[in-house]
């Protein structure tokens, strides 16, 4: 991964941010509501045979998927969701006019952009 400078985040758009988090919370419901329906199909209480036991075998593989693309939709709605994103406007707000002197001496200084680092 690229690693992320002060210019970077100068450019982030708090608004966005929410809209990540909107975005990414409808997709995590609707994979779960999804998943639970297949799950829930009446017409594999009663059908049989190798057809069946193929459609079962296909349903649960396109659940593990919904829940693995569902589950991603909600780490991601947690990044951008934490800490709230009135608190990181207010803060950004406050910070950003103190950043302008360390901006020009590391406006391009790269900060690896890792989980652990950020």
């Amino acid at each position: 991964m690229a690693g992320l400078c002060v210019a970077d985040i100068d450019r982030w758009d708090v608004g966005e941010i929410n809209r990540v988090f909107g975005i990414c919370t409808n997709v995590a419901d609707h994979c779960d509501a999804t998943s639970t329906t297949l799950a829930n199909l009446d017409a594999f209480k009663s059908w049989g045979g190798d057809a069946a036991e193929a459609a079962k075998d296909s349903v649960h593989k396109t659940r593990l998927d919904l829940d693995r693309h569902g589950d991603a939709d909600k780490k991601v709605a947690r990044a951008a969701r934490k800490p709230s994103p009135m608190r990181v406007s207010a803060s950004w707000q406050a910070w950003s006019p103190a950043a302008r002197p360390v901006q020009r001496w590391v406006p391009s200084f790269p900060w690896p952009a890792t989980p652990s680092a950020l």
